[in-house]
């Protein structure tokens, strides 16, 4: 009864207050309250005190949320840097099939004296294998679970258009396929050994990534897993390759 009254009377006293204060009162709140807001987080960084509640939880989140954001930084540039690794191996694949038109040029003289066929011989094994290039994951293809029948595709390619000339063109300008078949497997073979160095090569730099990268990353975040993982499969690749 007292507390109603007392309310009452509040109101009352405030009904009587001129508008003037009133507004002069709340203006003073709305800056007060600020600044009280303000000094108490002064006093409690001044004071270094963390184990307020709301001040553990804030700080706690802050901690987890740079080191999320570390990590997707680390893994953004790791990423990048993987990338231009594998971009510059497949300019570095097809430099090698330009690089292998002269070689070519000279080999496919045993199989025709005509410049004009031995031409048009060449530039279907560059669309080959460029092609090869373009559509293949090196590092899945040159292993030796798949080797054999990558190797069987790219010949069956070979025979398929050399057969298709032959018999637009007859022997009478070209040998049979059964004839020439060596040559150009010789030619693939050595093409893909060049092509597993490179793929080394491209192994190395990526090994030296993840390792790099690794231990940026503590041994119980999942991240230091990942980048172990990627390390150890590349040293796989280079030791296979190198075999």
């Amino acid at each position: 009864m007292y507390l109603l009254q007392s309310g009452i009377e509040a109101t009352a006293n405030l009904d009587k207050m001129p508008v003037k204060n009133i507004i002069t009162l709340g203006l003073i709140a709305l800056i007060a309250i600020p600044l009280i807001a303000v000094c108490v987080v002064f006093i409690i960084k001044k004071l270094n005190i963390k184990k307020i509640g709301p001040v553990q939880m804030m700080e706690e989140q802050k901690k987890e949320n740079d080191q999320h954001n570390k990590a997707i930084s680390c893994l953004h540039y790791m990423d990048e840097e993987i990338n231009e690794i594998d971009s510059d191996l497949r300019t570095e694949c097809h430099q090698i099939v330009l690089e292998f038109t002269p070689h070519m040029n000279v080999v496919l003289r045993d199989i025709t004296s005509d410049e004009v066929m031995r031409g048009n011989l060449v530039s279907n094994m560059k669309v080959i294998l460029s092609g090869s290039v373009i559509r293949n994951h090196f590092t899945r293809e040159l292993m030796p679970e798949r080797y054999a029948k990558y190797r069987a595709r790219i010949i069956g390619q070979i025979e398929d258009f050399y057969r298709n000339i032959f018999a637009n063109i007859g022997p009478a300008s070209m040998l049979p396929w059964e004839e020439v078949r060596g040559i150009f497997v010789a030619i693939l073979d050595e093409w893909i050994n060049r092509i597993k160095a490179a793929v080394s090569v491209a192994c190395e730099e990526k090994v030296e990534v993840y390792e790099r990268y690794k231990l940026r990353f503590k041994p119980d975040n999942p991240w230091f897993a990942v980048a172990e993982e990627c390390r150890s499969r590349n040293s796989c690749y280079i030791n296979i390759l190198s075999a």
